[in-house]
């Protein structure tokens, strides 16, 4: 190269041989270059550069080149720190089919080795940052305002942001438009010309002259009990939040005798301008402002104390002003009141009710006592704006008050903070209380029924007692009577937010409903019974008064309900159907009946309201009655509800009408028949679980066949994992296992282990009531006399992953398992099993349950066995490796003749690339050779130790449970050359890696041979995809203890034994550091930190 002017001459000579006349160069099969990094190394003066090119070929695919250039300058120049330059050319042919006129363009870029800077520990921290040559604060400013702009210019930003920056169409039709309104007090606009009364008009100017954040004054002279005081306060807040803080000092009559919480609710609760209104509801306290309001309040507390608080509220600026009057008498003495004893209120609704344009505030409110306990008080407010405003419904107002004492022993200073939010609902509280009235006749037998309970409406959760008053005891089963109790009022149904909830809406007017039973009747076809009731549902305080009839006609005598058989409902689904502004329900459900079967009654009921409501969508309501009989008559019984409505529950963890039938506690019955070897035995348990939580535990006994001459061990898979009802599954992804139910499902499982043993397990598992029925047969052959399970010399299972494969509707399980055995070490056999279910449901995606079971011997013979296991299904079975894994190393191996064996041991963190591991060579030491080119062998052999970007397949991890293996060849500047080879498996939360070393040809003056090497520099090998597996390539530099480089290419094939998602072509950044733990090398540290690029340019 040479310099003239402003213009490079660039004169070059190329010379090129043996290329095949059917290769990709001489045949034109190329496109162009892969964009790559050249490594840069200073060496006696000039700058070497190293790197492996891959030319792309059109029919896809790559075809490798190896760089190694020398740069010269002709005169001295500062010579930079090692680097690499990031290159990337791009070829176009100009016009020209001849190929003699074309365009290239390059783009480079030199970065420092951030590796090397930060190894570097003579640097000093401005040194550092000048290599980082980090932007400046302004220009990263500038990048944020252009990348800002560039989203509001292309609707990437959210809508609040783009608004800021959109220019406003003003157009000025003044011809076909009014005038504006003119300043206050104009009195004349123009010159001779309009006249307007500017006061007049900008009166009627509407206005919010309520700010986002507001101060408050306030001013109080009362008394209580005939004590005199005044008090002061000022504070802020928020009044479209609902957020308000103030403080308050007693300026006369303090300390105060009695409990400033009494005063409290004046202060906050008085100025309801602090309340959060839901969009679209008028807010009745902002509208009074300027103009102001006032209020009155009347307190009734339960000891007799009562009291009145009248207050005016008014604004100026940005502060409202809150004067008040407040007179207390009749407090006891002993009270807590005046003992001081009270500690703030408890949160509460205000129901507020219009009435002659005046707003009317009910609550009944509970001071917290220290001891505690509550004690009440009855609230009634009016509150009167001063000009008339636009009426809000009825309502009710959440609110919470919380009292802080500064720093006053005396109670003269404190903070008073409340949160107030109004609802649109506001008729039924969080908290409701019910009572019920039934009067009926089944068969002809007349009866009453009272009861009470209480429930949460919008958590769809209620709780009742009742009592029979006439009638008693019934002769029939009270459960046919709860479905009218628990389901009549709907109410107490948890609706998803945004569905309208038909039942809550019919109220304070009220709701009725109409319902007809059909029953089967056992095995009699023929026989049938109906039962009709009319019933009425209204509303009193916070109370449900529900009274109804009840007519049940034609059941046999002989038959469940009459024999008093039934022992609950089952759990089920009632579909809601929009039919003419009412709501019918329809669904069949099931009596459990003692004996374990069902007994099967379709409902059909008509849901009104009085006054229209909004209708919500067809949807379903997914309901459970639980009984409880309180005396052994039955006449008093307890009845629990819970019930939630789905607006596509068939979407909801993939068959929500299936899933709901178990619940969340369930029992297990056992029963298996076998034979192993031979011997015939038979087993029996019983146990009790979460199948939620994929927890369960379960005890067994050997009924026949006892003791068993194996190990046990072999036959607790067949009973935990084969009922995978009690696997955790996360949100989302449909449940194989529950959606099974009632109908039930089975299985087939053969196990093959490594001492020729085989066995087949099959079982079916049912359902009755809360309990699952596990029936199964188990059946071993060929088990070796002197084997581990012949000799009960196993101790458990190690924790292991199945994996799960959709296959044909049903699901495929795969894992190889290991017995631990006494001596340490493990028995693999592998499990083949097919699950299906009898009738069809979703299918989840292809997935892991990862499992353990642990086995408990109660008796010495082991005839008394307990077995608990923990199951959890994955999503991504990536997380078949855990976030810290432990490394076992075994290597073989032969340089230039020397026989060597290592063993290590280390562990790491296979998701952020880090690991550190021990070496010690077992024989062949001291070792004649550097260790440093075992090194890459034993940390680059293991890929799994590489953090990867998210959304990018990780080749590695994926790779097990089933293991991979690699094989490397290195290739030595000085003419050495090497192969590894090795195989990685996954034992519990451990990697086993084996491998085999081989290599010749290292000079005896070469720095492999006199140990000169201090280790590896950092680099990159470039991952590329090639017939299901991936190639490695990298050109790498051992460091020299004279401060020079030693370099080897490297060329490795890693392969997964089973198949696995392919990554992009990509690169792997990786650093190993050696420390030497003896003079003598035999014992060796190494760490390694590894990160995975998807595009490193």
């Amino acid at each position: 190269y040479s310099l003239k002017g402003n213009l490079f001459t660039h004169v070059s000579m190329f010379h090129g041989v043996n290329f095949p006349a059917d290769g990709p160069i001489m045949g034109k099969r190329t496109t162009g270059w892969d964009p790559s990094f050249e490594k840069m190394t200073v060496s006696n003066n000039i700058l070497r550069g190293d790197v492996t090119m891959f030319l792309l070929l059109k029919g896809g695919g790559y075809h490798r080149c190896q760089f190694h250039t020398s740069y010269k300058t002709k005169e001295p120049v500062t010579l930079p720190p090692n680097h690499v330059v990031e290159h990337r050319i791009t070829r176009t042919d100009i016009e020209d089919k001849g190929g003699k006129k074309v365009l290239l363009e390059e783009t480079a870029v030199a970065h420092v080795n951030p590796l090397a800077v930060y190894c570097d520990k003579g640097s000093s921290y401005d040194k550092l940052l000048d290599m980082a040559n980090l932007s400046t604060l302004q220009n990263r400013r500038l990048q944020d305002i252009a990348i800002l702009m560039y989203k509001v210019k292309n609707n990437l930003s959210p809508n609040y942001i783009c608004s800021l920056f959109q220019i406003p169409q003003l157009r000025y039709t003044l011809r076909n438009n009014d005038f504006g309104i003119p300043r206050f007090n104009t009195v004349t606009f123009g010159k001779h010309s309009l006249r307007y009364m500017g006061p007049k008009i900008w009166a009627i100017v509407p206005r919010n002259v309520i700010l986002k954040d507001m101060n408050m004054k306030f001013e109080m002279k009362g008394s209580v009990n005939g004590h005199y005081f005044e008090i002061e306060g000022e504070g802020k807040g928020k009044p479209y939040e609902g957020i308000q803080k103030s403080t308050f000092r007693v300026t006369k009559g303090g300390p105060l005798p009695f409990s400033f919480d009494i005063l409290s609710s004046a202060f906050k609760y008085g100025n309801r301008c602090f309340t959060y209104y839901p969009e679209g509801m008028p807010d009745y306290f902002k509208q009074a402002f300027p103009a102001g309001m006032s209020y009155e309040r009347s307190f009734t507390f339960e000891d007799g104390g009562v009291a009145t608080a009248s207050g005016h509220i008014g604004l100026e600026g940005n502060s409202f002003t809150h004067k008040s009057m407040f007179h207390g008498v009749n407090f006891p003495a002993d009270g807590p009141i005046m003992g001081k004893r009270t500690i703030g209120w408890d949160p509460s609704f205000e129901k507020m009710t219009v009435s002659n344009n005046i707003l009317r505030g009910d609550v009944t409110m509970f001071l917290l006592l220290k001891g505690g306990g509550y004690h009440s008080c009855q609230f009634h407010t009016s509150y009167k704006t001063k000009a008339p405003v636009t009426l809000p419904p009825n309502h009710v107002v959440e609110h919470r008050i919380v009292r802080t004492d500064l720093d006053d022993k005396d109670g003269k200073k404190v903070l008073l903070e409340e949160y107030a939010k109004a609802h649109v609902n506001p008729v039924i509280l969080k908290d409701m209380n019910m009572k019920f009235e039934m009067k009926g006749s089944v068969n002809g037998h007349y009866f009453e029924i009272e009861g009470e309970g209480k429930g949460k409406p919008y958590e769809g959760i209620q709780k009742s007692t009742f009592r029979v008053t006439k009638g008693g005891p019934l002769p029939f089963s009270f459960d046919i009577l709860s479905s009218a109790f628990k389901y009549g009022n709907r109410c107490f149904t948890y609706y998803p937010e945004g569905m309208p909830d038909y039942f809550k809406q019919a109220f304070p007017a009220g709701m009725s409903y109409e319902r007809s039973f059909t029953f089967e009747d056992g095995g009699v076809a023929t026989a049938s019974g109906h039962i009709g009731y009319e019933s009425d549902v209204y509303l009193v305080g916070n109370c449900f008064k529900h009274k109804s009839i009840f007519h049940g006609v034609n059941f046999p005598a002989d038959g469940p309900v009459m024999k008093k058989e039934t022992t609950g409902w089952d759990p089920s689904f009632e579909k809601m159907t929009v039919c003419n502004g009412s709501l019918k329900g329809d669904f069949t459900m099931f009596l459990l009946l003692k004996n374990g079967g069902y007994h099967r009654c379709h409902f059909n009921t008509t849901y009104k309201t009085k006054e229209p409501v909004s209708l919500p969508p067809n949807h379903c309501v997914e309901h459970r009655i639980v009984r409880t009989d309180l005396d052994r008559e039955g006449n008093l019984v307890k009845l629990e509800e819970d019930a939630a409505a789905h607006v596509n529950p068939l979407q909801d963890h993939g068959n929500a009408l299936k899933i709901r039938i178990i619940p969340d506690d369930m029992k297990m019955e056992y029963e298996m028949k076998g034979w192993v070897n031979g011997h015939e035995f038979t087993i029996e348990g019983e146990g009790n679980g979460k199948p939620y939580e994929g927890k369960q535990t379960a005890n067994f006994k050997v009924i026949t066949g006892a003791p068993l001459p194996f190990s046990f061990d072999i036959l607790s898979s067949a009973f935990q994992y084969g009922n995978r009802c009690f696997t955790k599954y996360p949100e989302g992804m449909p449940d194989y296992f529950k959606q099974a139910f009632p109908a039930g499902m089975s299985y087939e499982r053969t196990f093959t282990f490594e001492d020729g043993g085989v066995a087949t397990a099959s079982g079916h598992i049912s359902l009755v009531g809360n309990c699952f029925k596990h029936k199964s047969i188990f059946h071993g052959v060929n088990f070796p006399a002197d084997g581990p399970v012949m000799k009960k010399e196993t101790t458990g299972w190690d924790p292991s992953f199945e994996k799960m494969t959709v296959c044909n509707g049903s699901l495929r399980g795969d894992v190889t398992m290991f017995l631990l055995l006494k001596n340490g070490g493990y028995h693999r056999c592998h499990f083949n099993t097919t699950y299906k279910t009898k009738e069809p449901v979703s299918l989840p995606p292809n997935h892991c349950v990862e499992h353990r079971i642990v086995r408990t011997d109660l008796d010495k013979e082991g005839n008394l066995v307990k077995l608990e296991e923990d199951a959890a299904a994955h999503v991504n079975p990536f997380k078949i490796i855990p976030d810290d894994m432990k490394m076992e190393y075994e290597m073989k191996g032969w340089v230039n003749g020397h026989e060597f064996t290592i063993e290590g041991e280390g562990n790491g963190k296979p998701y952020e690339g880090k690991q550190t591991a021990n070496f010690k060579v077992i024989t062949g030491a001291p070792l004649p050779f550097s260790f440093d080119i075992l090194s890459s062998a034993f940390q680059y052999g293991n890929r799994c130790f590489t953090k990867y970007p998210e959304g990018m397949p990780d080749y590695f991890k994926q790779a097990f449970p089933a293991g991979m293996s690699y094989e490397r060849t290195f290739t030595f500047e000085d003419g050495g050359v090497a192969t590894a080879s090795g195989h990685i498996s996954l034992v519990g939360n451990c990697f086993k890696h084996k491998s085999i070393f081989h290599g010749v040809n290292f000079p005896a003056d070469g720095p492999v041979m006199k140990k000169e090497t201090t280790g590896w520099d950092p680099s990159f090998e470039k991952m590329t995809v090639c017939n299901g597996s991936l190639r490695g390539d990298v050109t790498m530099f051992l460091l020299l203890k004279n401060g020079g480089y030693h370099r080897c290419h490297f060329n490795t094939t890693y392969k997964t034994k089973e198949p696995v998602s392919l990554p992009p072509n990509h690169c792997v950044e990786h650093r190993i550091v050696r420390t030497d733990l003896d003079k003598e090398g035999n014992l060796v540290k190494l760490e390694e930190d590894a990160a995975a690029h998807v595009n490193p340019l």
